[in-house]
């Protein structure tokens, strides 16, 4: 059974308002072809000097997105920072914050987090175009190369790349010299943002209608200019926003509280309370960015809900609105007023356990540090503010981008250790996925034909996948050896993740007590043997000289 669902539904509101750029000098690598195209379109924008003299950007209109509409802020400055404020209602919210280096996001739920990983990536390709980092010296760095002809011959092709972020591919009209459009990948194929409806400002032609296509049109969104400003911008508006009031508090008069865990195999479930209802079972999902609801149980609640987003989840997609004024109380604990997701839980997936209401994901389990004893089935949330481990347990570095992820290793019989990047999924029963692409890449991970078939159940659908046994998995100073592995079979999806080498599940984590510290961008895994298993081995020599 797999209990993992929506990878990043926040990915869906990121609106790349890209200032078109211009050239003509280049600090960047370019190569003949490619700054020939970019002179030709300097020219076409306005002039190079018209260009650099634009010490920043402010851009205001109205965006329809997935069943909902608002407006969008925009600030961008040569130096590279940038600011954009969504605002969809009353159901969601988004203030996203880039300095030029390191960049935060205030969620829907008024809650502070870190860029990483393919976020971060994308918010420094977006800031690389729209301060012309790729045009002007002492900006971002990067490089812009030529990548051909489309295959009618109507459009030249240029390949981005800025250092750290997001490769992408430019569409450049051969008429006009104006851009087209700019396709990135994601982790459902790719989204293609197109520049339409140019007019002039001040000299230079800045698109006005800005279309965004994503790989599933539910998810498709339109931005309308409304007004486009050259002018200076303080850097005030690019710094680091405070913590506001937390919104969860301990009950119990302590600062942490301790409760009961439920265990299905190695599936993992949390009992709480929705506002006033009985109690009711969630899965505790490390890989869910989203807290979720089963869109029944909301309307039984008599919650409402708004919106329509196609968000990612194993085999597909599945249909997604916001609810808003959700209360989650759980024993020696309560957090207030949230704005969660709601999704009609498909048959099999809700009756994985009687009252099965939910998943609890990112934001819930980024307020708290969480430790999760499998042995004992206790979870136990902490006051972060105040927590300090001292335990014998080893530390394990994550990255948090709407979910936790860990550098690690796995080999293959007669074959070097492959390095990758995998997400840490406390709703995923198995012991490790490694995704299509991620194998193509390494051919030696290829599982023998002869493998075992797998199902596993999802909110979108079922999805496929075989199962082999790795020679070892390592992660951090552990190593594991005959890993049961399933290999995902298709590429759409998530398990066609170009960013992710594979998933980390409870079969593995259950030999420790697991501790999730989000705020310090730490595991700690303290291990735990049990009778049948094979109990972890450290390799801290083979890790000193890995590092």
């Amino acid at each position: 059974m797999n209990q993992r669902l929506l990878r990043s539904i926040g990915a869906t509101f990121t609106i790349l308002l890209l200032v078109v750029p211009a050239t003509a000098k280049f600090n960047q690598q370019t190569d003949e072809n490619a700054a020939a195209i970019l002179n030709r379109m300097s020219a076409a924008l306005g002039g190079l000097e018209k260009l650099r003299a634009i010490e920043g950007i402010y851009m205001r209109g109205k965006v329809d997105v997935a069943g909902l509409s608002g407006t969008v802020e925009d600030w961008q400055t040569a130096a590279g920072q940038h600011k954009q404020i969504v605002d969809l209602g009353d159901v969601y919210k988004q203030i996203t914050i880039f300095n030029g280096t390191r960049g935060w996001v205030i969620d829907r739920n008024n809650q502070i987090s870190d860029m990483a990983g393919l976020s971060l990536e994308k918010e420094i390709l977006a800031s690389y175009l729209g301060s012309f980092s790729h045009l002007v010296s002492g900006r971002l760095g990067g490089k812009v190369t030529s990548a051909g002809e489309d295959t009618a011959g109507k459009y030249y092709l240029l390949r981005v790349q800025p250092e750290r972020g997001s490769v992408a591919t430019y569409t450049i009209d051969k008429s006009t010299f104006l851009p087209i459009s700019l396709q990135e990948p994601s982790e459902d194929g790719s989204v293609t943002t197109y520049f339409e409806d140019w007019r002039d400002v001040d000299g230079v032609k800045m698109p006005f209608r800005i279309r965004q296509n994503a790989a599933n049109p539910a998810n498709n969104a339109v931005v309308q200019q409304e007004s486009i400003k050259f002018t200076s911008i303080a850097a005030t508006n690019f710094v680091r926003p405070e913590s506001g009031t937390p919104d969860f508090r301990f009950t119990n008069g302590r600062r942490f509280a301790r409760m009961p865990l439920g265990r299905d195999g190695y599936a993992i479930f949390v009992q709480a309370r929705l506002n006033n209802s009985q109690p009711l079972w969630f899965v505790l999902d490390t890989g869910a960015s989203v807290t979720v609801i089963d869109a029944r149980r909301a309307r039984a609640l008599g919650l409402k809900s708004a919106g329509n987003v196609a968000a990612s989840a194993p085999g597909g997609h599945t249909a997604v609105q916001f609810t808003k004024g959700v209360n989650f109380t759980l024993p020696g604990v309560r957090l207030t007023n949230q704005t969660v997701v709601s999704v009609p839980f498909r048959k099999e997936f809700s009756e994985v356990r009687r009252n099965l209401a939910g998943i609890l994901g990112y934001d819930f389990i980024s307020r708290f540090v969480m430790e999760i004893d499998y042995l004992n089935q206790t979870l136990t949330l902490y006051d972060a503010k105040t927590y300090q481990y001292q335990g014998p347990g080893k530390r394990v570095p994550i990255s948090i981008d709407g979910t936790p992820f860990v550098r690690a290793e796995v080999k293959t019989n007669g074959h070097d250790p492959v390095a990758g990047r995998f997400e840490i999924d406390t709703g995923y029963d198995g012991a490790i996925t490694l995704y299509q692409p991620f194998v193509k890449a390494h051919p030696e991970l290829t599982p023998p034909a002869q493998s075992q078939h797998d199902k596993r159940q999802g909110v979108g659908q079922t999805s496929d996948s075989v199962k082999a046994p790795v020679e070892l998995f390592r992660l951090g100073e552990f190593s594991f050896p005959d890993v049961a592995a399933n290999f995902t079979v298709g590429e759409e999806g998530v398990g066609g993740s170009q960013q992710v080498a594979g998933l980390i599940g409870n079969e593995l984590l259950s030999k420790f007590k697991v501790i999730f510290d989000y705020s310090r961008q730490e595991m700690v895994l303290e291990p735990n043997p049990q009778p049948g298993n094979k109990s972890p081995s450290t390799n801290r020599a083979k890790n000193r000289r890995r590092r």
